[in-house]
């Protein structure tokens, strides 16, 4: 651990100004390699439980990044901030990285691309798709690699019940 003293940044929305503070030095990550940065950009986001701004997590992502996360590091799963940001749907977040120069179309372990995320993706469980994102990555000049449709998630969520169904099936008789 290191201690910050003094940290002041101002962001559009958001100001930091903390006396004394102990952060974890550069390069710890999660088990699965995921970054701060990554979270600042909204890897564990959910629309009806996140309580952090959009503005918030822009500033985190300013500070991590100024703390030293690496830009286009990747987790486990080859997620990066910019995959983090394409599934929070957080367009500033997202145009803030492209201006520092992030990739753009890397491509998860999952086969999504930010720009496939953004256009429809079920990581956490439910269908989502981010419209604006999607099109600031499409003028951003991003490539869409393994989008989710409604439709396929929806037939696959049928099919999953179906097969729990028949194995309850095969276990009660």
């Amino acid at each position: 651990m290191s201690a910050v003293k003094n940290l002041r940044r101002e962001y559009p929305g958001f100001k930091i100004d903390i006396s004394h503070w102990e952060i974890a030095d550069r390069g710890i990550t999660a088990t699965d390699g995921t970054t701060a940065l990554m979270v600042a950009a909204g890897i564990a986001h959910a629309d009806n439980e996140s309580r952090v701004s959009e503005a918030e997590h822009l500033a985190a992502a300013t500070l991590a990044l100024e703390l030293g996360d690496p830009l286009d590091g990747t987790n486990k799963a080859g997620f990066s901030a910019m995959h983090a940001a394409a599934f929070a749907g957080f367009d500033t977040v997202v145009q803030f990285h492209a201006g520092k120069g992030a990739k753009l179309s890397e491509v998860a372990k999952n086969g999504q691309s930010p720009l496939g995320i953004a256009e429809g993706n079920n990581l956490s469980g439910f269908f989502f798709e981010r419209v604006s994102t999607a099109a600031l990555l499409r003028k951003l000049g991003a490539a869409s690699e393994g989008a989710v449709t409604l439709e396929g998630f929806i037939k696959k969520q049928v099919g999953n019940q179906q097969a729990t169904q028949r194995d309850f099936n095969a276990g009660a008789g």
